[in-house]
């Protein structure tokens, strides 16, 4: 996992990277350790906003290392009477909100190669093991193309359906572990 303390960077960097993105009303910036492993990311969007836009966002202007971990999509961000983020209430949150996207890199050689064709596909740069191919980007014909550049690897034996059932690296290499070109 990536941590949003890079060198020299801290979250205060972040946190004005991701409110100049167009679809971010707020953002906060956990850092490591606060709420997990990695740092955490609150952001009350102004309308629709999906994490792996605002990991992009954040990788292109600051690269990938400092993309949080977790970028939580809230509807407010919890505050204490004085102002300050509150915590245990962010942590309650987490827990049951359902827009919580965790940003990984591909781990595996089998997720590498899926992420890789993913990219070609999509016209990506990167992506990340569980991003959904929908909300990539992703449509029948480039369905259509990924599927026929995954059949061209060894053992490949994957059906239209199962990009659009899987539709995440992690899924995906889970069920056909043995694609690693």
């Amino acid at each position: 996992m990536y941590d949003t303390a890079v060198p020299g960077l801290g979250t205060r960097r972040v946190e004005e990277v991701l409110r100049a993105h167009p679809g971010v009303r707020e953002a906060v910036v956990l850092p490591r350790g606060e709420i997990g492993e990695g740092g955490t990311a609150l952001v009350v969007p102004h309308g629709y906003a999906v994490g792996p836009e605002l990991a992009g966002h954040v990788a292109a202007e600051l690269g990938l290392g400092a993309v949080p971990a977790t970028i939580a999509l809230l509807t407010e961000i919890p505050r204490g009477p004085e102002g300050a983020v509150d915590s245990p209430a962010v942590r309650e949150r987490l827990a049951s909100w359902p827009s919580v996207y965790r940003f990984e890199l591909p781990r595996t050689p089998a997720e590498r190669r899926i992420a890789e064709l993913w990219c070609r596909v999509l016209d990506r740069q990167w992506v990340g093991v569980h991003d959904d191919f929908i909300e990539l980007g992703g449509d029948s014909r480039t369905a259509a193309l990924l599927l026929a550049e995954l059949r061209a690897e060894p053992g490949a034996d994957v059906a239209m359906g199962d990009l659009f059932e899987l539709a995440t690296v992690a899924r995906l290499a889970r069920r056909f572990g043995h694609v690693d070109g």
